[in-house]
């Protein structure tokens, strides 16, 4: 079994995210219903006045953003846990966690591939109203403890990697276990699904890996080495194995493959023989599958590289014309700017020409920025129109063949075992032709996404949204200026649509005033006016 703690965003108030996800759990306003609902220390009968009972307490823990808990606890394929057992672990849950008198609702679902029980827990105390912190905060660790309990009492299967186990009625933690079996990094297991490939570093595990294990010599493992296209050879404090033209660290391949291992059982690493690195080198390392394999897992790679370029042409073509598109438009933004300042003589009226300026750039602004944002809808219209390449799970589940599909997405849970198609004539061999419907996989259920505590996400439509606001914002002030200025006639060019064909208005600007009768602006001393340092007065 193992178990998962939803963690509430705190965006909703403490008696609608109890209510949310009573209705989640027990499916109030869904057609389809939990096989079994069950629910501890509440009063009211009817499920919605149980949630509405558990919202009113949550309301009072005012200290605590959200006090109800979303646990849930999940069975492996194929172990089915009656209604019974699930109040039975759902009791249990509650009793690790010290939670016995608090108000709890659980409901079984089996609508997925695993059966798997959601538990509602209210923290609120309901003598004190106050939230309590299970386990100290380490609500994880007395879940997997509960779980480890749950195992036991009614039998489940343990998990691999479980924390916990029972060991004389006591609940201890279990000894770090590492595997025996090396597994490819992500990297390699990524390549793999998206390629239907093996990669060079499961190739290494699956042919290499026994060959070093039964090596008695040094000698005897470079020549098993060299006869696949593969050399051991020393790098820093430890080992490479290259293998394809792809430098392999040695203990990912097997844990005996490492320098320090093969030290210990073959002595010291002697110098490479350069003639026989050069012969092992001119080898490839076999990466396709083996035995009679039908033609389309031959066609998929070139299929596989022929959608992604097209798609790849597709998206730098578009945006090719964008960049295009967009400097013309500054190019014509700049004739504008220069038009503007050379139409006259703005001596004695800098300060209409900088209103002016400001009011034009902020236009260019606008313009440029919804250029931007219908480039990027024609971006996005484009990506939908031209999906990305199918990986090869995907692609061996349209060819008609699920089954492979499924053994190929669980293929790192056991012993790497080479794949074939056999029969199935009539099946799809590319991408062409399919209906929509069968554009995806069906999932069985949809992944949960742990949220993140007390961080505000702008998301860009957020971002643009204020952006527009604090633009139109200036725009109204720097309008409200221009209005306060003596004299403004006509209309300010507006650019934030096509670009047209450079019309500046002509202002009617105030007759100049004699230079007799200009005074200094108020607050600002004129500049015939000079400080008296013995005083500390003004004189002309």
């Amino acid at each position: 079994m193992i178990v998962k703690i939803s963690r509430d965003r705190g965006t909703k108030t403490r008696s609608a995210s109890a209510r949310a996800i009573v209705a989640y759990i027990c499916r109030i306003y869904r057609s389809e219903k939990p096989r079994h609902i069950g629910s501890a220390n509440l009063i009211a009968e009817s499920l919605k006045g149980q949630a509405a009972e558990m919202a009113a307490l949550a309301a009072c823990a005012v200290r605590s953003r959200n006090p109800v808990q979303h646990a849930i606890l999940s069975w492996p394929e194929g172990e089915r846990p009656s209604p019974e057992q699930a109040d039975e672990a759902a009791r249990i849950y509650l009793r690790t966690l010290d939670m016995t008198h608090h108000q709890a609702i659980w409901a079984l679902h089996t609508d997925t591939a695993t059966t798997h029980l959601h538990i509602a827990l209210n923290r609120t105390d309901p003598e004190t109203e106050r939230a309590r912190k299970i386990n100290g905060g380490w609500d994880i660790k007395a879940a997997h403890q509960a779980i480890a309990l749950i195992e036991h009492t009614q039998g489940w299967k343990s998990e691999k990697g479980a924390l916990y186990e029972v060991r004389d009625q006591r609940v201890s933690r279990r000894e770090p276990q590492l595997s025996p079996e090396v597994q490819p990094a992500a990297a390699a297991r990524d390549y793999e699904h998206r390629t239907g490939q093996r990669s060079a570093q499961g190739t290494a595990i699956e042919t290499l890996g026994p060959l070093i294990e039964k090596a008695d010599s040094w000698a005897e493992l470079h020549h098993a080495l060299a006869a696949h296209g593969a050399t051991y050879e020393r790098k820093g404090s430890g080992a490479i194995i290259k293998a394809g033209g792809v430098a392999i660290k040695a203990s990912s391949v097997s844990r005996a493959a490492a320098l320090g291992s093969l030290t210990k059982r073959l002595g010291p690493m002697p110098a490479s023989d350069p003639a026989e690195a050069q012969q092992g080198a001119a080898r490839t390392l076999s990466t396709t599958t083996s035995g009679p394999a039908r033609q389309e897992l031959d066609d998929y790679p070139g299929l596989y590289a022929m959608s992604r370029e097209s798609r790849r042409k597709a998206l730098r073509s578009l945006r090719e014309q964008q960049a295009e598109a967009l400097a013309r438009l500054k190019e014509q933004q700049a004739k504008e700017r220069l038009a503007l300042i050379q139409q006259r003589s703005w001596k004695g009226h800098g300060l209409l020409l900088q209103a002016l300026r400001s009011v034009l750039a902020q236009e260019h602004k606008a313009a440029v920025s919804a250029l931007k944002t219908r480039y990027a809808h024609e971006v996005q219209a484009l990506r939908k129109r031209l999906p990305a390449a199918k990986s090869y799970s995907e692609w061996l589940s349209l060819s008609g063949r699920p089954d492979l599909a499924e053994q190929w997405r669980k293929r790192h849970g056991k012993p790497f075992v080479r794949f074939r198609v056999e029969g199935n004539e009539g099946a799809t061999t590319g991408f062409e032709g399919l209906s929509a419907s069968h554009r995806l996989i069906t999932r069985t259920h949809k992944p949960e996404i742990r949220p993140t505590l007390g961080r505000r996400i702008h998301t860009p439509k957020a971002q643009s949204y204020w952006a527009k606001r604090a633009l139109k914002a200036k725009l109204a002030r720097d309008h409200k200026r221009l209005d306060a200025l003596r004299g403004l006639g006509g209309k300010i060019m507006n650019t934030s649509q096509t670009p047209a064909p450079v019309i500046v208005p002509q202002l009617p600007l105030p007759a100049p005033l004699p230079p007799e009768k200009i005074s200094p602006e108020p607050g600002i001393a004129s500049r015939s006016r000079r400080r008296n340092r013995n005083d500390g007065g003004y004189e002309r």
